[in-house]
């Protein structure tokens, strides 16, 4: 056999397995839109929905939970969620905001011109139907009164200038250039 047609078969092999690699993350991730097309048209609860807490919780693991700080975005906390008991802000009494309001209140501070980055940190992956979550951070040109009030809505027991706990593991090219504060609720 020559060396050629050697280099040439460890290439061929090479590429199917490449090539097999990016075929199960467009598999992957079609689920996962999927999953998101259900849930918003229909509201039915669906196996692919359920992929979707698998698929996040794989993701949160692999990100070192619980041993690291692992934060995620608004899209990966609120879609496919319907704990609207248990999620977040759960402690809020009377007049709770729903899961919808949270999530409407976050995406409309996420996409103010203001705003660097909005992250959901995960507190705990075992004791509800969903993740739960104490604390969302933000960075952006804000001053305390500016978050103070846009969060207003949402009930937050602190607001804290800086980060409350450690900054995130599982984006390391997130660069606070701008004020980061905490929001938690207890």
């Amino acid at each position: 056999m020559s060396t050629l047609s050697l280099t040439l078969k460890i290439i061929i092999v090479l590429g199917v397995s490449v090539g097999a690699y990016f075929l199960y993350k467009l598999i992957r991730t079609s689920v996962a839109g999927s999953a998101r097309l259900v849930h918003k048209r229909t509201g039915v609860k669906s196996s692919a929905l359920m992929d979707k807490r698998s698929m996040l919780l794989e993701k949160i693991k692999e990100s070192g939970f619980p041993k690291k700080e692992v934060f995620v975005s608004v899209e990966d906390f609120f879609e496919g969620n319907d704990d609207d008991d248990g999620s977040i802000g759960v402690n809020i009494y009377p007049d709770r905001p729903s899961l919808k309001e949270f999530y409407d209140t976050l995406k409309e501070i996420e996409k103010a011109p203001k705003t660097q980055a909005l992250l959901i940190r995960i507190a705990d992956i075992d004791d509800t139907k969903w993740f739960y979550s104490d604390t969302i951070y933000i960075s952006g040109n804000y001053t305390v009164a500016e978050i103070k009030k846009m969060f207003e809505r949402l009930k937050p027991d602190e607001i804290y200038e800086g980060m409350m706990y450690d900054g995130p593991s599982n984006i390391p090219q997130l660069n606070f250039e701008s004020k980061a504060f905490s929001i938690w609720w207890d």
